[in-house]
């Protein structure tokens, strides 16, 4: 996570006035100028950002679970904070990290995972919840939480 990936995050979030988990990814959105439509979309797909009619859509797989639907909203978001080309469409069988667009994807992955589970907000809460209440806390996946806790190097209190 660039430092300025982490700055973005932090204003919005401040700018909206969200000082706790979870983050209401759809009030993200739309203070961006968003809709967020869950949509049916091939199960190899999460979700995309498009511009139809003048407005700005994020779509996202109304197929996978909750969760997943709101990382792909905040993934979505940073490629947009981040000013990536919103015409690039990506499936996870042909991903190679060296190309470029491909790198658009790690830096969106990393805002989402800063948005979802902010550092300043899993320092605190690491001190007072197990991983299972911040998963249910923070409403993301283990695995994502996982890889957060694991890249800020953070451990959560121990299940009694």
């Amino acid at each position: 996570m660039t430092n300025n990936n982490r700055a973005n995050v932090q204003s919005l979030l401040t700018s909206l006035g969200i000082k706790t988990p979870p983050v209401d990814v759809e009030l993200v959105a739309l203070s961006l100028n968003f809709i967020v439509l869950p949509c049916d979309l091939p199960t190899i797909a999460d979700g995309r950002m498009e511009v139809r009619d003048g407005k700005k859509y994020i779509v996202v797989n109304q197929n996978h679970p909750r969760v997943r639907q709101r990382f792909t909203t905040a993934h979505e978001i940073g490629h947009f904070v981040n000013g990536h080309d919103a015409s690039t469409y990506m499936t996870d069988d042909a991903f190679d990290y060296r190309k470029k667009d491909h790198q658009q994807e790690k830096e969106a992955d990393r805002f989402a995972a800063e948005l979802l589970m902010s550092r300043r907000f899993l320092e605190r809460d690491c001190l007072s919840f197990t991983l299972e209440e911040l998963v249910e806390r923070y409403q993301v996946s283990s695995e994502a939480m996982n890889i957060q806790l694991s890249t800020l190097r953070l451990f959560p209190k121990h299940a009694k």
